[in-house]
C-alpha cells in the first residue's frame, strides 16, 4: 500500500481521490491531532504481535474478526492486548514500534511484566 501523504482538508477527505497518488484510499491518514497508539498482542499460540493505530478497539476487533487484521494474526486468534502506550503523532509512535520489534521476545514479555506492576 502507499502511504498517502496529502492533507485531509474539507476539500479533500476519504470518500475523495487522494491528490498524491490519484487513488481513493485516504486508510494511511489521520487527522492532526489524533492520539496513536503502540500495542502488543499475545496471540492464541502465546506469540507476540506488535503494531500501531489511531484506533485502538478497532484495531483489536480486526485481529480477532480477520479481515483487515494483519495476516500475521489471522492465523493465530484470539488475540489479546497485554500492552499499550500513547503518541500524540505517527513519527515518533513508529520510532518506537520498531525499537520494540527490535527486541526479543524475553525483552517483550519483560515489558509487559514491568508495566502491570505500575
Amino acid at each position: 500500500m502507499v502511504m498517502c501523504t496529502s492533507p485531509i482538508t474539507e476539500s479533500n477527505t476519504r470518500t475523495r481521490l487522494c491528490g498524491s497518488h490519484g487513488r481513493n484510499d485516504h486508510r494511511m491518514h489521520a487527522p492532526p491531532t489524533s492520539t496513536w497508539y503502540l500495542y502488543i498482542v499475545r496471540c492464541a499460540d502465546h506469540s507476540l504481535y506488535t503494531g500501531i493505530t489511531t484506533n485502538l478497539e478497532r484495531r483489536l476487533t480486526e485481529h480477532n474478526s480477520g479481515r483487515p487484521g494483519a495476516k500475521y494474526t489471522r492465523a493465530r486468534r484470539p488475540v489479546e492486548l497485554v500492552y499499550q502506550e500513547q503518541y500524540d503523532d505517527r513519527s515518533t509512535v513508529s520510532i518506537r514500534e520498531s525499537e520494540i520489534k527490535k527486541m526479543t521476545p524475553a525483552q517483550k514479555r519483560q515489558l509487559i511484566t514491568k508495566s502491570r506492576q505500575r
